[in-house]
């Protein structure tokens, strides 16, 4: 997604969106519908910090933006967060967070043309086995259950090595011969190839996630439905959405064991300029926000429904996005949004949509 090329040039480089875990509590089951949510732990911005429980507001999925990975060579291959704070120290606020009803927490990778982000050196079979080892040995010292990978220029322009989508899969082969109960998510953006049909891509028309969604290697698919196309301004693109990517005719075959969540960003203050988003202009939203929850439920009780995804916990807590000591905003995304995927509307509410 755009913004976040936006917003995290702004920031120390990198982006790995981690998948939080501790072998002291139990995973939730795949099929139980989640509320994901994606946060920059900055002290320069208000809202979550590495898993405060204070900020969960109905959140029971967490992705920390951004861990760095720099494997240029085997003898060279570590795990960065971004901010500095070291995997064991994160491990101790996970724990608490789990005490307090986290479910999940991600670590998510990001590629976005910047070396710096996402040095991962060579393709050979070789080296993809010791940046397996490298992340594994990672989320297990920060107690986390797995990774997401969000993708955001093409595979091909990797210095070094030949990546491509048949790399990312035997990556996440890799990864789950480690570790079999890994949590794997990935964050394509929506978008359109030459005969008008949707697709899931890291940028353009580069579909580099196919073979690796094909073959079943993703637990959930967070789709970026905002910034892209002009229909991603139609509130009802969450449900649009799934079905154009479920149906029979789709370019890419998910999987049905594959969870989809869709993303549509948290609110006006996330990207309000850009025309192909369901915020564009929008007064109070208020009705944006109803009319993204009707949209949500509508599709909730679908076999291939995950639940929701946003980017960011962070926008959703500050309406400003500023450097606020509280926020200003009600967690209008979550509150609006975590009874539509539950299926938990109050029927007045309902009936004003």
């Amino acid at each position: 997604m755009k913004i976040k090329q936006q917003i995290v040039r702004n920031l120390p480089s990198a982006f790995l969106a981690i998948v939080v875990g501790t072998p002291a509590f139990a995973l939730p089951a795949i099929s139980d519908p989640i509320m994901l949510g994606y946060f920059m732990p900055t002290s320069g911005v208000y809202g979550p910090n590495y898993f405060d429980p204070k900020f969960n507001k109905g959140y029971n999925a967490v992705v920390t933006a951004f861990i760095q990975i720099d494997c240029a060579t085997d003898k060279k291959c570590l795990l960065r967060d971004q901010y500095g704070m070291m995997p064991e120290d994160i491990a101790k606020n996970v724990i608490v967070a789990k005490e307090n009803g986290l479910k999940y927490a991600m670590a998510s990778f990001t590629w976005q043309g910047i070396p710096a982000d996402f040095n991962v050196g060579s393709s050979d079979d070789a080296h993809l086995s010791t940046i397996a080892r490298t992340i594994i040995t990672y989320l297990k010292d920060a107690h986390l259950d797995g990774v997401d990978f969000d993708l955001e220029a093409s595979l091909s322009l990797i210095p070094q090595g030949t990546w491509n989508g048949d790399t990312l899969h035997k990556l996440i082969l890799e990864l789950r011969k480690i570790k079999p109960e890994i949590i794997v998510t990935c964050a394509p953006q929506l978008s359109k190839n030459a005969q008008g049909k949707h697709i899931l891509v890291t940028s353009g028309i580069s579909q580099d996630y196919d073979k690796a969604i094909e073959l079943g290697d993703f637990d959930y698919i967070i789709v970026q439905a905002a910034l892209s196309l002009p229909e991603e301004a139609n509130a009802d693109i969450v449900a649009n959405t799934y079905n154009w990517l479920t149906a029979s005719d789709a370019v890419v075959k998910i999987p049905q064991k594959t969870k989809l969540l869709i993303d549509v960003l948290s609110g006006p203050n996330v990207n309000q300029i850009n025309s192909n988003t369901v915020w564009y202009n929008c007064k109070s939203c208020d009705d944006v926000y109803a009319k993204l929850a009707k949209s949500y439920e509508s599709i909730s009780g679908e076999s291939q429904f995950g639940g929701a995804a946003t980017w960011s916990m962070n926008h959703d807590a500050n309406k400003s996005y500023g450097m606020e000591p509280e926020p200003s905003s009600d967690w209008k995304w979550v509150t609006t949004i975590l009874p539509a995927i539950n299926g938990t509307i109050p029927k007045q509410d309902r009936k004003n949509r």
